[in-house]
């Protein structure tokens, strides 16, 4: 099984190592290779079968990391044809949701962009619950929310 490393995706606190690897025939695939003291034998699992398996330990979190790190998909597209539809939603809304955390320091050409591809991808229903959403992301609604709730001292009644 000759294999060649793309990168390191995690090292466990007992020593087991997971790499996301091309297998001999090309194919992306996960190596686990377990600590020498547990005497285990190193195992590799092609990167369709890893993403499918129900366990979420940290090893499928780095997996996820590295491939979005990677950005496989605009230069593996045989990559993104391997990833599960659950992957790819979860993919998905790790990005919304980083882009949401993100709202008030992108540009506004950014923030148009993004909102009408939004809308693009989910239909004209979303657009005003959207502006909504986003309006209370901007740190400068935040920041008048805040000033506006804070008492006056003329507000007090003296």
């Amino acid at each position: 099984m000759t294999s060649q490393t793309i990168r390191e995706l995690y090292l466990s606190p007992n020593g087991d190592r997971w790499t996301l690897r091309r297998n001999s025939a090309g194919a992306f695939a996960v190596c686990h290779q377990p600590n020498p003291s547990s005497g285990g034998r190193a195992s590799e699992t092609e990167l369709t079968n890893f993403l499918s398996q129900s366990s979420r330990g940290p090893e499928y979190e780095a997996l996820l990391r590295a491939l979005s790190d990677l950005g496989m998909h605009g230069r593996e597209p045989s990559a993104v044809a391997e990833l599960t539809a659950e992957c790819v939603d979860y993919l998905s809304r790790a990005l919304g949701q980083a882009v949401a955390r993100c709202w008030s320091q992108l540009g506004q050409d950014a923030q148009h962009d993004l909102f009408e591809a939004a809308v693009e991808s989910e239909g004209e229903k979303i657009r005003q619950q959207l502006a909504i959403f986003l309006h209370g992301k901007h740190d400068r609604t935040v920041d008048a929310v805040h000033a506006q709730a804070t008492l006056e001292p003329d507000s007090l009644g003296g």
